[in-house]
């Protein structure tokens, strides 16, 4: 059996050794080693100021919607189908933290 892990990201506004970002890797590392989980190294991203990971901007700011994502949703064009309806809630749930009310307006569809 094999099962693929996509995304773990570990952030941490202290980089030392202490209580910092190294000692959260040195956890992350420990665990998957335990677990016999291995990491590939050409898709590690390791100490980085900032990454685009599942459409969003991560750094020391926060989380944020990267522009060419908002471009693809505020593009798409009327819904005429069931299908089409599914796929702008599946595309726009990611933004769900910038609505207000997103769930109950998106129930009213």
């Amino acid at each position: 059996i094999d099962i693929y892990y996509d995304d773990v990201v570990i952030g941490s506004y202290d980089f030392g050794t202490t209580n910092g970002y190294l000692s959260y890797l040195r956890a992350i590392f420990e665990a998957l080693y335990k677990c016999n989980i291995f990491i590939g190294p050409n898709k590690s991203f390791i100490a980085f100021p900032s990454a685009i990971v599942l459409g969003r901007m991560v750094n020391s700011i926060g989380i944020s919607t990267i522009a060419e994502r908002l471009v693809a949703i505020t593009t798409l064009e009327f819904l005429y189908t069931l299908k089409d309806l599914k796929y702008f809630i599946g595309a726009t749930g990611f933004i769900y933290y910038n609505i207000l009310l997103y769930s109950i307006l998106i129930a009213l569809l």
